[in-house]
Parts: C-alpha cells; sequence; structure tokens
C-alpha cells in the first residue's frame, strides 16, 4: 500500500474521530439541558403546591439518577463530572418525616401544657389546705411551722423534719422525712401528713439520739481522751464525718492516710455504733464509748509501707545470723557478721575479717527501707544487690585478665 493511500486513510479516521467528539459534545449539551430545564419545574412544582410532593420527590430522584447515567458518559470522553443533586442532603428532610416530627411536638407539647396545669392546681390545692385554720392548729399544737413559701415543715429548731414536693415528670406527690427517707402517701397527701405530724415525736427522737450520738463520736475521736490519746500515740487519726444515705462513717487512717478501721453510725439505729477492722474485714456492734473504742485502736497496725518494708527486711537479716547455713558461709570465708546497731538514719550489720577489722557494712537505710552495702572506708554505698552484681563483674573482668595473660606467657 502506498504512502499516499494510508494519508488518506488517517484523515478519514482523524474527520470521522472529530464527527464523534462533535455530535457526543452536541448529546451532552442537549442532556445537560433537559437536566437543568427537569430542574427548574421540579423547583417551581415545590413552590406552588405541597400537595405534589410525591410528584416532586420522585422527579428528583429522576434527575439525580438520569445525572449519574449522564456522569458516567462524561467520564468516558474524559470530561469533568458535575453534581445534579436539587438541593443538599444534609439539609433535606422529608416532608413525611417533618410531618411526623411536627404531630410528635404538637403531642408532647398539649402533654406539658396538661402537665402544668395539673401541678399548678396541686399547688393551690396544697395552699389552701395550709391556709385552712384546723391545720395550722395542728401545726401549731406540734410546735411546728411551715417554712414562707415551701412546703416544708419545720420545728422550732428551724431542723425541716418533713418535705412536700410536687414531681414535675409525673405531677405526683411526694412526702420525705429529715433523713430524706420516702414516706408512702396512702389514701391522700393530706391525711398522710397528718399521721405524721401526729406522731412526729418518734422523729424528733430519732433525730435527738442520733444527733448526741454524732457528738458523742467526735468528742472521743478528735478530742483528748482514751481513744484519741491511742490515735496520736499510734500516730494515726480520724478523717472529717462523712455522711451517706444511710449512715455517718468515721474513717481511722495511718500516716500513709490508709483507712484501717471504720465507725459506722446508722440513721435508722442511732443507738450503738458498727466497728469494721478494715485489715481483717471483722465487724462488730459496740457501745459508743471512749474506752471500748481506744481498746480496739490498740491492736491495729498502724505501720507505713515504709516502716512495714523496713521492718521485713530486718526480720530477713536477724534470721540469717541465726541459720545454719548462713553461719557456716561466714565460717568458710573467714568473716563475721556483727550484732546490729541503729541510729536515726538506718540499722547497720558489720561484715569483720577474724581480726575484728571493719570490711563493709551492710544497713538498712530508714528513709527508703532499702537494703544497702557501704565499704570500710564509706567512699562507697551500693544497694545489695547492685553490690553484688558489680563483684560479680569484677570477679569475670579478673578471670579474663588471667586468661589473657596465659595465651601471651604461652
Amino acid at each position: 500500500m502506498s504512502k499516499k493511500k494510508n494519508t488518506i486513510i488517517k484523515e478519514k479516521i482523524h474527520i470521522w474521530r472529530k464527527a464523534a467528539a462533535i455530535l457526543s459534545a452536541i448529546i451532552i449539551a442537549f442532556l445537560v439541558w433537559q437536566v437543568f430545564y427537569l430542574r427548574a419545574e421540579i423547583a417551581e412544582i415545590r413552590e406552588v403546591t405541597t400537595e405534589q410532593t410525591t410528584t416532586a420527590t420522585t422527579a428528583a430522584d429522576f434527575v439525580i439518577d438520569f445525572g449519574t447515567d449522564l456522569n458516567e458518559i462524561r467520564e468516558l470522553l474524559l470530561l469533568p463530572t458535575k453534581s445534579y443533586t436539587l438541593f443538599d442532603a444534609e439539609d433535606y428532610v422529608p416532608e413525611e418525616e417533618e410531618e411526623e416530627s411536627v404531630i410528635s411536638d404538637m403531642f408532647t407539647y398539649i402533654s406539658q401544657i396538661g402537665l402544668s396545669r395539673t401541678i399548678e392546681e396541686k399547688q393551690a390545692a396544697l395552699d389552701e389546705y395550709f391556709a385552712l385554720e384546723e391545720t395550722q392548729t395542728l401545726l401549731t399544737d406540734n410546735d411546728l411551722t411551715r417554712l414562707e413559701d415551701t412546703y416544708e415543715i419545720q420545728d422550732s429548731s428551724q431542723r425541716t423534719l418533713l418535705t412536700i414536693a410536687i414531681s414535675e415528670d409525673d405531677a405526683q406527690y411526694t412526702l420525705t422525712n429529715h433523713f430524706d427517707e420516702s414516706i408512702e402517701i396512702t389514701t391522700s397527701i393530706e391525711s398522710t401528713l397528718e399521721s405524721e405530724i401526729t406522731n412526729i415525736s418518734t422523729l424528733t427522737t430519732r433525730i435527738d439520739t442520733l444527733t448526741a450520738a454524732r457528738s458523742n463520736i467526735a468528742t472521743i475521736l478528735y478530742e483528748s481522751g482514751e481513744a484519741g490519746d491511742a490515735l496520736t500515740l499510734k500516730g494515726m487519726w480520724a478523717e472529717a464525718e462523712y455522711d451517706t444515705d444511710s449512715a455517718y462513717e468515721y474513717y481511722l487512717v495511718n500516716q500513709d492516710q490508709t483507712r484501717l478501721a471504720s465507725l459506722t453510725l446508722s440513721k435508722t439505729d442511732p443507738e450503738t455504733v458498727t466497728w469494721l477492722d478494715l485489715t481483717t474485714g471483722e465487724s462488730q456492734p459496740i457501745d459508743i464509748d471512749d474506752a471500748t473504742i481506744a481498746t480496739l485502736i490498740e491492736p491495729l497496725d498502724a505501720s507505713t509501707s515504709l516502716e512495714q518494708k523496713i521492718t521485713e527486711n530486718r526480720e530477713k537479716l536477724e534470721s540469717l545470723i541465726a541459720d545454719p547455713a548462713f553461719l557456716q558461709a561466714l565460717t568458710d570465708n573467714e568473716v563475721q557478721m556483727a550484732e546490729a546497731w541503729e541510729d536515726d538514719e538506718g540499722i547497720y550489720y558489720d561484715i569483720k575479717d577474724l581480726e575484728d577489722n571493719t570490711l563493709s557494712t551492710i544497713y538498712i537505710d530508714k528513709n527508703t527501707g532499702k537494703v544497702m552495702v557501704r565499704n570500710a572506708d564509706a567512699s562507697e554505698t551500693l544497694e545489695l544487690m547492685a553490690a553484688v552484681a558489680t563483684d560479680s563483674s569484677k570477679k569475670k573482668l579478673w578471670i579474663c585478665l588471667k586468661r589473657s595473660q596465659s595465651t601471651v606467657m604461652s
């Protein structure tokens, strides 16, 4: 085939490709025009009437699907894609969901109106009840008053004994006593309140007993006396009183602030207090008595973690001194371990040769509880573990040097 003929064929292919591109561009332009035309129509439909919501939604879905297909064609032609959505998805709330939300909100709103009215009516009924002469006489006869603008009943010491409230959740009456304990409302709030007022002495006696018990415990634990002195002797003290729903609690702690024991005074039964040894878990009811509490404090181990560590290490060293195997090790190495001597900084055990010369000193550091090693001239101090590792390293180095010398000489 000649070069001229090849050139003619290439020109024809180029012309066909150019024509195809122009035709594709015309088709895309037409399709794009259709999309925007549909968008304009849908927008007009949405503005004119809400009755055609279903039709508009269907048309919107059509435009989105159509736009997706169109973008696939654009990608094949290596053209940039476009967004054909009618609105942002985040801003779109389907009409049905919006309608359901409105309906739900309306039900909630009407319920809230009804609840508010019920609460107001019950408040008015209570105000009317407390305004009655019979109610005022009942309060006066029992040396009680109603705190102004509230539904709290107080005694002459201004202690709130009873409280009426109306729940904001369901507009029901609630009645609680001085200890925030709920009182069951049997027939009506008025009759239940009158019954509680008639028997108010039971509540006030309980409050007085509890108050006296708290005062007694505070004196025992926080002031000088048998129990207070026992705590001081052990380096302990009592934390501030804890007020819980059912009791008043008092924790006894050491210098690490570790809780070693507790006293619990029940609000329902303030005649006795419960002692709990937190180290053993043993508990028992006891009388609120200074001598009794002091007796229970005496056996408590109030040592701190540092003191416990020092004691533990001292016991280990003392047991070694009495151990036959360790004594034999001392003899085999021609050394002896002297009895302990002590100062404010540590507990010391001198290691001596048979001529009574001090070679080093093992001691327990009272500041850290660690077992230390100090050489004879006190120029070096290491933990026992580090000293053992150092000596081991020195021995290994000496063996290596000996081997090197032997090799050179040979």
